[in-house]
């Protein structure tokens, strides 16, 4: 995650959630009008998260390029956006990456957190592959990304992603790396 105009992203974190229930002491809870705090939730992001795999209940809310969990993945972009951006989201232009093996409904599912969530101005979700080849300063061609979920090849045509000729293998770097 960064800012436009720099050449280097200002975090890179992995899309990992650990949880830990904690109890509350019940004469430490705050009991006004009747409510009653039974626990708290200790979430861990990224790096941390996975490095406290054996104490915490540990999620991963992308899976071979699509978002299967919201509220997670929800949680992690108000960490990214506030503790390590340090923004306030409102009235903010956003651009985001997208595999582009997600479906429509998802992608439409992320506009709405983005827009009714985080009260964002302007939103706009791009096909990684189509951006990977806007950087070599062309707009036709054939793009091959292999990611930590998913391998796949997008022909691009004059800016346009043709999605009934891209090609995914469900082998990728996390494969690799767990074997």
């Amino acid at each position: 995650a960064g800012f436009s105009g720099e050449d280097l992203p200002r975090c890179v974190i992995p899309t990992a959630i650990a949880e830990k229930v904690i109890e509350v002491d019940p004469s430490q809870q705050n009991n006004i009008a009747g409510m009653e705090q039974k626990a708290k939730i200790n979430y861990t992001f990224g790096n941390g998260a996975i490095a406290s795999r054996s104490t915490h209940e540990y999620h991963e809310p992308i899976s071979r390029g699509v978002v299967i969990d919201f509220d997670r993945i929800t949680r992690l972009l108000e960490h990214v956006f506030t503790q390590e951006l340090g923004l306030k989201t409102a009235n903010m232009n956003l651009l985001m990456t997208d595999s582009p093996v997600n479906t429509k409904e998802n992608k439409q599912k992320l506009c709405e957190i983005m827009f009714e969530h985080f009260k964002v101005k302007s939103f706009s979700l791009m096909n990684t592959a189509v951006l990977s080849l806007f950087s070599t300063g062309t707009t036709t061609g054939l793009v091959t990304e292999c990611g930590q979920g998913l391998t796949y090849a997008v022909p691009i045509f004059e800016g346009y992603a043709l999605p009934h000729a891209m090609h995914t293998l469900n082998i990728a770097g996390g494969d690799i790396t767990q074997k």
